[in-house]
């Protein structure tokens, strides 16, 4: 290949530790210990994303477009690295260094539209917070002019392990289905791990582990990618390599295109067929979609960005104090709901999805796979949330207070401490 593969993304893209941030780092050392769980922990500021966990989910929409390739292609074999190319192809949108999203909170909702280069839009997309324990996010995009539907479920495990974080999503609790309604196809697949490593000794890097593995039951194709974790003392970051084999035969599978490269950067197909190779994926020519929430004034109480918003504005101020103050509040309003149903026996309602008992997977309720039809009309931003139902009995009965009578008194507090 002509062009230097070697000289793509060559930046270090890790950060030392801010030194006002030393005293913090001491006190969480404080509170750790091995394997437990990072909401029972505060943490500092510069590990802090100011957005939720089913928004951040949007990262692996930005480059949909890829997936709009699979309805026309004729071999089943490049559709199925279509479909490795799309998985690599979002984690370059990621926070390079190690950042936290805000743990959803119960009934959280997010609703976006995702538009093309020209504006027009591509898709839709929808997730709610379905569980807080464990904590699953149900999500559901959406390009029916595309033939592409992305639908499943995913849970996120933080965990400490001495010098890192871990937001752990490959286990059973994280299913997700890619549809192609045009060809009748059905695409599964995992996500793999995220590591945020050097949070106490070191640089701050964000590395991304574990094997995403794609499996279609009508053509018989399957994928495994592997994310490398960089080596102790050698090698490079954020490493991908792979293979997409054919259909099994005796009990083996035939390797028919091999996949090599860095999701920060490029991905590099070889067709073992005839020994062609091309670039599948170059961060430097790739145009992201661009995800556009409603404005806050259209949002309802319990939709991210509105259910967040303090948080996020005193982060961005680098004011952890007032931020923790709204986080707390957030959360103690969780807990005080939680303790109602608990206590009540009821049983948490869904606004957009359901879950199926037999599959075990949480179902978008308007989940459609019939094909593209031409006189469709174009898709537009998804109807608006309505605060949970279950969340408006607590609120009516005082178990709750109303997501604005939260904001109004955490601010009050920050007024009064200043």
């Amino acid at each position: 290949m002509s062009v230097d593969l070697d000289s793509i993304d060559n930046q270090d893209f890790s950060e030392e530790i801010p030194a006002s941030e030393g005293s913090v780092v001491w006190h969480l050392i404080s509170q750790l210990k091995p394997g437990m769980s990072l909401s029972r922990i505060t943490l500092p500021t510069f590990i802090l994303e100011s957005r939720s966990t089913i928004q951040r989910l949007t990262d692996w929409m930005v480059h949909a477009d890829i997936l709009r390739k699979i309805a026309t292609e004729q071999d089943p074999a490049i559709r199925c690295l279509h479909m490795c190319t799309w998985l690599v192809s979002g984690f370059h949108m990621s926070p390079r260094t190690p950042k936290k999203p805000y743990n959803s909170l119960l009934g959280e909702v997010f609703r976006a539209v995702i538009k093309e280069s020209n504006g027009d839009i591509g898709g839709t997309y929808v997730a709610e917070q379905v569980s807080h324990h464990p904590p699953i996010s149900a999500f559901h995009y959406k390009d029916r002019k595309g033939n592409c539907i992305v639908w499943g479920h995913s849970e996120m495990r933080s965990k400490f392990y001495t010098n890192s974080i871990a937001a752990l999503m490959d286990h059973e609790n994280t299913q997700v289905n890619f549809e192609c309604p045009a060809l009748g196809e059905t695409y599964r697949f995992n996500f793999p791990d995220m590591y945020g490593r050097g949070i106490l000794v070191g640089k701050l890097v964000m590395e991304i582990c574990g094997t995403v593995r794609v499996q279609c039951a009508q053509t018989g194709y399957t994928a495994e990618v592997v994310f490398e974790e960089k080596p102790w003392l050698r090698g490079r970051y954020n490493v991908v390599n792979g293979f997409v084999f054919g259909p099994e035969e005796n009990g083996k599978r035939k390797k028919v295109i091999k996949l090599e490269g860095r999701w920060s950067a490029f991905l590099k197909a070889t067709d073992l067929r005839n020994n062609n190779s091309w670039l599948a994926f170059d961060v430097r020519s790739a145009v992201p979609l661009t995800v556009e929430a409603p404005p806050l004034e259209e949002q309802n109480p319990y939709e991210s960005q509105y259910a967040w918003q303090y948080v996020t504005k005193y982060l961005q101020m680098k004011d952890t104090k007032n931020a923790t103050e709204h986080k707390l509040a957030l959360e103690e309003k969780q807990r005080a709901e939680r303790k109602y149903f608990e206590d009540n026996s009821i049983n948490f309602e869904l606004q957009r999805f359901r879950y199926d008992e037999e599959t075990q997977r949480y179902v978008p309720l308007d989940l459609d796979l019939s094909p593209y039809q031409e006189n469709e009309a174009q898709q537009q931003m998804p109807e608006p949330f309505h605060v949970p139902v279950n969340i408006q009995r607590a609120e009516e009965v005082g178990a709750s207070k109303p997501m604005n009578q939260i904001h109004r008194e955490a601010e009050e507090r920050v007024l009064a401490n200043q």
